[in-house]
């Protein structure tokens, strides 16, 4: 083999590697993004703060249910209720984000998220997933709660969501 043929082929080695390395880069600090959104979001839960819980929510999400106004007032009242029956969020976990799906330039990928509530009877959990959304690469995300939604109004909503996408099936169990 000659040298520049061999310095050809280090060459585009070479070329693929450092490509390989920046997407590898992007994909991590989108991940790094989302996990630290979806933190703020599990946060906002335990604490109650519906404020925040609703502005990291999809926008789509807070216009098929009447607007951020209307369903803090709901989340409110219904917090309220809950309280009054002897119902308080424990705390929101994260597990580990799941394998991710790329359409177009919208990222979807979710992460599964179990609430604890303490109860008159023990303590409920309820497991689900929050199905975070990115249309600028990463840089950003907004949440779909998959508790708190039909999967039927999930695709009407996201009409591109990947049927393949990874989700965690919804759960509740008591102790």
């Amino acid at each position: 083999m000659d040298l520049k043929r061999t310095g050809g082929i280090l060459l585009l080695l070479f070329t693929v590697l450092a490509s390989f390395g920046q997407e590898r880069v992007s994909q991590t600090q989108g991940e790094k993004a989302l996990v630290k959104t979806a933190r703020t979001y599990a946060r906002a839960v335990e604490k109650r703060d519906f404020e925040k819980v609703l502005a990291l929510t999809h926008e789509k999400v807070l216009q098929q249910f009447g607007g951020m106004r209307k369903m803090l007032a709901e989340a409110k009242r219904d917090a309220e209720a809950t309280r009054r029956k002897g119902f308080e969020i424990e705390k929101a976990e994260l597990a580990a984000p799941l394998q991710g799906k790329q359409v177009n330039k919208t990222w979807y990928r979710c992460i599964p998220i179990r609430i604890t509530i303490k109860g008159p009877y023990g303590k409920v959990y309820s497991q689900a997933g929050l199905l975070g959304i990115s249309e600028d690469e990463g840089k950003s995300w907004r949440f779909v709660s998959l508790a708190q939604i039909e999967m039927s109004t999930l695709l009407s909503l996201f009409p591109n969501l990947p049927v393949d996408l990874e989700m965690p099936v919804k759960q509740l169990t008591t102790e």
